[in-house]
């Protein structure tokens, strides 16, 4: 019941993202239009930097580039597969 008023597009594609395996923030509320999501904290529970605040060196650069195709891969593969769902039960 704490999210039944979460109709929109976004938040059930956040779902059905997150069931797929993808990393994703956790919906917590939509207010006026506006999703809030869950605060992205890092291992001691403190706001996470933005990547633009950090420099790595090029093997962690590339890991997590390597890590952000994987996820963006897993993301195609649910569409790609909600939509082969959505279709075979028209």
């Amino acid at each position: 019941a704490y999210f039944a008023y979460l109709r929109s597009a976004e938040v059930e594609m956040i779902y059905r993202l997150r069931d797929a395996g993808v990393r994703v923030p956790e919906p917590v509320n939509f207010v006026e239009g506006v999703l809030v999501m869950e605060l992205v904290t890092d291992a001691s529970g403190d706001p996470a930097p933005r990547l633009g605040d950090l420099s790595y060196s090029a093997a962690e650069a590339r890991e997590i580039y390597d890590q952000l195709i994987r996820e963006v891969v897993r993301m195609l593969c649910a569409r790609s597969c909600m939509a082969t769902s959505r279709t075979s039960t028209s």
